[in-house]
């Protein structure tokens, strides 16, 4: 076997786990850091925030560069310590991007959220800013307008931008009084106020007249004018940095204005004032070290505890979901037979448990998977459930296993599973990148289901299409990257005729606005618009569109598309094999280098009913190497990997 075989070989193991169906990816070059917040608008567009930090070393030659989902590059300044935001449509343009140091300023991010006509509010700390703004203090009510930063507001204020759909700032709030401390996020509430929830600390006055540090999570409450409603406080028996894990907290908002809470804690803590918990001791090893357990809790719309609920086993919630009555929880357990009191299943190394309630905290059901945890999930407006798997399998280990399906090198790769809204096990999509999977790993669905995956690529070699199917994503330098990517989950609109018969197959979630007092009110989210109306049209056709007072239509696409290769390697005939869940008829098969760069068609456009069919193809005219096999429909498509030797 000469060299050059080897070498393919070598990369035919490392490529042969073929991840599904990305309809795009956006990544860039020499951020060293990825996207640590983000957020959907109503109309389907996708709006990243990350904070770019200068390396401490760096090539004189490098450029920072993000590249669009279709491939287009934009260059930032990379000299600059500076807030980064990108705004994506459904089809991975870049509607627009600002670089906070010619905006916000030295600003660090703090989150981002959507209101319902589509505008995005962003919330940043800094010491700079060259435009007026408006001035607010939570206890105090009034406010005023300013175009001056003094030293202390980057600790003492925390500044809101709303931003257009065309990218413009319409106006800023600078915020006196919030907690300092890193935010896990914050949500637009049905009243169009803020919640956010973070871990904070408060020096106190104890009984003897001494000074103390007392630790909280805190879940604070802002009404639309940015003051203060209701601040609600989980207390640790114990301060600051050893008293909780990270991430200290997780929020979500109900459609009726209730939000929902949860955190991990060591040693003890109280709710509202109550009697302390002390988290139960439940093996040695919690003897010699603080025990620990995660709490999920609801809250009214008035700040009011309602009802908690206490895991009473080792275990950690990474993130909440809220949608037509049901709560899903996913995150982490460690070896407990039970987990809020109810039967788990921890043997094979089984840590990530996906959890769904009722509003009323009642369980309805619970899965565990032998991943190491679900770092970020997800529901549409018909139930699925999504969420973002975690795992350190590699190559010679025991695969991931989720329902029937095993994934047998899922080594820190972007892993995403659908269920339905009963727990049953659906698909799973992943892709060949070697990802961080942080507390920052977001994944956020449109309206219809269609995902949108949000985190940090590593880069240590220039990445390029082989990674994530037909979406061409390049990279280049050493350490983190940007990631923003698309899963199509639906049929297209434009072909749901084509489709009669599958969609007969499904129950379809059709909603229309109604106006209530006079102002519009939109069914899918429970929100009375009082900003704007809802737009008639937006950027996006696609099925992400929402056009008010219309039906929307969302059509779940039974199984992804499909492409493989046989035999591989190969150094002649090779036969595909092509799997299509709808009629689509712009269906093609093109041919592209490991770069992405165009080799030839394979097969011309035309119409392909839903099915299974063969293509054979000679590829003994090409050099050897590693190529992909790209599929394409109308909006959609798959890859394989071909693998040719000499």
């Amino acid at each position: 076997m000469n060299r050059i075989t080897l070498v393919v070989c070598f990369l035919f193991i490392y490529l042969n786990s073929i991840g599904q169906n990305f309809e795009w990816a956006s990544a860039g070059s020499n951020f060293h850091t990825g996207f640590n917040h983000s957020c959907i608008t109503i109309d389907g567009r996708l709006v990243a925030g990350l904070q770019y930090e200068m390396p401490s070393f760096r090539n004189s030659d490098d450029k920072l560069i993000l590249n669009s989902g279709t491939g287009k590059p934009f260059e930032f300044n990379h000299y600059t310590s500076q807030l980064l935001l990108v705004c994506y449509d459904a089809h991975g343009d870049v509607v627009w991007k600002i670089e906070g140091s010619q905006v916000f300023g030295s600003a660090i991010l703090m989150g981002i959220s959507s209101f319902p006509d589509g505008d995005v509010l962003v919330a940043f700390r800094t010491n700079y800013l060259n435009r007026q703004f408006r001035r607010t203090n939570l206890h105090r009510d009034s406010s005023y307008f300013d175009n001056k930063v003094n030293s202390q507001d980057f600790e003492k204020s925390v500044f809101f931008a709303t931003i257009d759909k065309s990218g413009s700032v319409k106006e800023i709030t600078a915020v006196e009084g919030l907690p300092f401390g890193d935010w896990e996020g914050f949500e637009v509430t049905p009243d169009l106020g803020l919640v956010i929830t973070l871990p904070s600390n408060e020096k106190m006055i104890d009984s003897k007249g001494s000074s103390k540090t007392v630790a909280f999570n805190s879940t604070i409450k802002l009404n639309r004018k940015l003051n203060l409603d209701w601040h609600h406080k989980v207390t640790y028996s114990d301060k600051s940095c050893c008293s909780y894990y990270s991430p200290a907290s997780a929020m979500t908002v109900g459609t009726n204005g209730d939000v929902f809470i949860a955190g991990t804690i060591r040693n003890g803590y109280t709710v509202d004032g109550k009697k302390l918990r002390e988290v139960p001791i439940l093996d040695d090893a919690s003897k010699s070290n603080p025990p620990y357990e995660s709490y999920l809790a609801c809250l009214s719309s008035a700040g009011k505890l309602k009802w908690i609920k206490y895991s009473g086993a080792k275990s950690f919630i990474y993130d909440l979901s809220v949608k037509n009555n049901h709560l899903v929880i996913g995150g982490k357990i460690q070896l407990a037979k039970k987990m809020f009191d109810v039967q788990v299943d921890t043997t094979e190394q089984k840590k990530a448990f996906i959890m769904s309630l009722d509003l009323n905290g009642n369980i309805e059901w619970l899965n565990s998977f032998n991943a190491e945890e679900i770092k970020s999930i997800c529901q549409d407006e018909q139930n699925n459930i999504f969420g973002v798997f975690r795992s350190k399998r590699g190559v010679g280990m025991k695969p991931l296993k989720i329902g029937a399906d095993t994934i047998s090198n899922s080594y820190e790769r972007i892993i995403v599973g659908s269920f339905d809204e009963k727990g049953k096990y659906r698909w799973n999509k992943f892709s060949n990148a070697n990802m961080s999977l942080n507390t920052h790993t977001k994944l956020r669905s449109d309206l219809c289901g269609n995902l949108f995956y949000t985190g940090e690529m590593w880069f240590s070699l220039p990445v390029n299409m082989s990674l994530f199917d037909g979406a061409i994503t390049s990279g280049r330098g050493y350490g983190g990257a940007p990631l923003a990517a698309r899963i199509r989950t639906t049929i297209p609109d434009e072909l749901i005729a084509m489709n009669l018969g599958i969609s007969k197959e499904f129950r379809v979630k059709t909603t229309k606005d109604k106006l209530v007092d006079g102002k519009q009110f939109d069914t899918r989210r429970g929100i009375t618009n009082q900003r704007s109306e809802l737009p008639e049209n937006s950027s996006s056709t696609s099925i992400d569109t929402l056009r008010s007072g219309r039906e929307l239509s969302c059509i779940p696409m039974p199984f992804p598309w499909k492409i493989d290769a046989f035999p591989v390697p190969t150094n002649g005939q090779l036969t595909l094999r092509i799997s299509l869940s709808y009629t689509d008829p712009k269906v093609k098969i093109d041919l592209f280098d490991s770069k992405g760069a165009f080799i030839r068609s394979l097969m011309p456009v035309q119409l392909k009913d839903a099915g299974e069919f063969d293509l054979s193809i000679d590829v003994s005219d090409l050099s050897a190497g590693v190529y992909v096999a790209v599929l394409k429909g109308s909006s959609f498509g798959a890859s394989c990997r071909i693998v040719v030797v000499k």
